[in-house]
């Protein structure tokens, strides 16, 4: 991830055999996160250019023109369209059915906003997103409320007797 964002900022300054592999790092790395089938490497790859490109724009290393723009925003469109054609291919080949939170054990809630705007079959999906952006944050609220025992060496905050769910 490193040398994707150094090769993004000084993009200009690459050689034309470099850049070719360069674009065989990207493609490297979302083959690999698509035959692991997880969406983690596609969305670490994706903020980690951003990034690498905003800081671009913001050195002048890379001029916006208004074709760019035109441009950014289709491919930005296209990514989010295969990001979600993705997750809904992972959540149908992975059971297809009702989807319970996996911390908390419930089920989705019926009057949930996004449903009103998909079609039913793409509820699972809208649902398993959902879950996807927002799990982490229970497992953080739970670890904020844990007591403070030491340092752990620097690495932890946990609490005797076994994890708490």
């Amino acid at each position: 991830m490193i040398v994707i964002t150094n090769l993004i900022v000084n993009y200009k300054l690459i050689s034309g055999l470099y850049r070719f592999y360069f674009y065989f790092l990207i493609a490297l790395l979302i083959l690999s996160a698509v035959g692991s089938a997880t969406r983690s490497g596609i969305v670490q790859m994706t903020i980690i250019s951003v990034a690498g490109i905003l800081l671009s724009i913001f050195r002048n290393n890379i001029l916006i023109t208004r074709r760019m723009k035109i441009l950014m925003f289709f491919v930005v469109g296209f990514m989010i369209f295969l990001f979600f054609g993705y997750t809904s291919l992972l959540v149908t080949s992975r059971g297809g059915i009702g989807l319970n939170n996996l911390i908390t054990v419930d089920p989705p809630r019926d009057d949930f906003f996004l449903n009103e705007y998909v079609s039913p079959e793409f509820q699972l999906v809208i649902t398993s997103i959902s879950f996807y952006i927002s799990h982490s944050y229970y497992r953080l609220n739970k670890a904020i409320d844990m007591p403070f025992e030491g340092i752990g060496f620097g690495f932890s905050n946990s609490i005797r007797g076994g994890p708490v769910l």
